[in-house]
């Protein structure tokens, strides 16, 4: 299992050698996001960002969408301390008011599919209930 600790983050989001993402990508998915949200008319007033690491989509989202208010979900114990995120996982996070949007980036290839499955189902309770958009079966 991945230890996402002050050295995983380190080595894959802050050192611009070896880092997976950007800001300048994160703000294109973000404009992507309100845009598509845009077009079909979906009000976003909250919205999850399951696995949010060190927060790549916050600053975007308040420009694209500043009514929504963010929450980030984190397994890493460090980012939660660091960032002030929500700590929890993706497969099992539980919510009392649902989220008009909920977003789900390089997360799931580090479970195994038994907990992908859950996690999925999961994600899809936390957005459903709030949006007439979203169906769950």
């Amino acid at each position: 299992m991945t230890e996402f600790d002050a050295d995983y983050f380190r080595r894959y989001y802050f050192n611009r050698h070896t880092r997976v993402t950007d800001q300048a990508e994160m703000r294109g998915r973000a404009r992507l996001i309100a845009a598509a949200l845009g077009h079909a008319q979906i009000p976003v007033r909250r919205i999850l960002d399951a696995g949010c690491g060190i927060g790549l989509l916050r600053r975007p989202f308040a420009q694209v969408l500043p009514r929504a208010a963010y929450t980030g979900l984190e397994r890493s114990s460090y980012l939660c301390r660091r960032y002030g995120w929500t700590e929890g996982s993706v497969v099992d996070f539980r919510t009392r008011k649902p989220y008009d949007l909920v977003v789900c980036y390089d997360v799931l290839q580090y479970l195994d599919d038994a907990d992908a499955a859950r996690a999925i189902a999961n994600l899809a309770r936390a957005a459903s209930a709030s949006s007439r958009y979203c169906r769950t079966s």
